[in-house]
C-alpha cells in the first residue's frame, strides 16, 4: 500500500547473477522511483568493494547501506568490512546485536529449551547453542557485559545494543524484540 520502498537491500551476494544485474536493478528501482535508497547485506569486505566500484563505473546508483551481523559476539567486520563500508559512505545497519539472544543473558550452560531463538532450535544458524557455548570468549564477554550492565542499573541488552549503535560506521541497528516488554527493553539502550 505505499508508493516506494525507502530502503531495499539485497539479501546476500549471489554468486549465480552478474553483479552487474544486482546493481542495475536497483539503479532503474531508484531512478523509477520505485525505491529511495539500495544497499546490500552480508557482503563481505571485497564483494562490497566490488560493487561500489562496478556501480561509479556504470554511473549507477552507489549503495548506501550495508546490513551485516555484527555483535560483541561478532567482530569479525571490523576488520575488512567496517573499513570498505566507511571508505565508500556506507552505513552499517547490524543485524543480530544480541546475538540470537545470547547477549541478553537468558542461556547460560546448559543447552537451552522453552520459548526462546535456541530454545526452539538450539542448532539455529550462526547462534546455534553448541557453536557458540563452546567458545569460553562467549562467557568472557557475557561476563563483562553482565559486570557493565550491574554497574550501570540497566539490562544486558541494553548494553550490547548501545555497545553497537556507538560503533564507528554504524547508522542503526536491527532490532529482533519477540514482545513489547523486549521492545521497551532494547529502545532504552538509545539513553546509553
Amino acid at each position: 500500500g505505499v508508493d516506494h520502498v525507502d530502503v531495499y537491500l539485497t539479501h546476500a551476494w549471489d554468486p549465480l547473477t552478474p553483479l552487474e544485474e544486482t546493481l542495475s536493478f536497483l539503479d532503474d528501482a531508484v531512478r523509477a522511483g520505485h525505491i529511495l535508497y539500495g544497499g546490500v547485506s552480508n557482503y563481505v569486505g571485497w564483494q562490497l568493494q566490488k560493487a561500489c566500484d562496478l556501480a561509479r563505473a556504470h554511473n549507477w546508483t552507489v549503495p548506501i547501506a550495508l546490513q551485516p551481523s555484527y555483535s560483541l559476539l561478532v567482530r569479525d567486520i571490523e576488520w575488512e568490512i567496517v573499513p570498505a563500508a566507511i571508505d565508500n559512505g556506507l552505513g552499517i545497519l547490524a543485524w543480530s546485536p544480541l546475538g540470537g539472544g545470547w547477549l541478553t543473558g537468558k542461556y547460560g550452560r546448559e543447552t537451552p529449551s522453552g520459548h526462546t531463538r535456541l530454545g526452539e532450535d538450539p542448532g539455529r544458524g550462526l547462534e546455534a547453542y553448541d557453536r557458540r557455548a563452546q567458545r569460553d570468549q562467549t562467557w568472557q564477554i557475557l561476563e563483562a557485559v553482565r559486570g557493565v550492565a550491574a554497574s550501570r542499573g540497566v539490562s544486558l541488552g541494553q548494553v550490547a545494543l548501545a555497545w553497537v549503535a556507538q560503533k564507528p560506521g554504524v547508522s542503526s541497528v536491527l532490532l529482533g524484540a519477540r514482545s513489547c516488554e523486549h521492545l521497551t527493553d532494547n529502545l532504552q539502550a538509545a539513553r546509553l
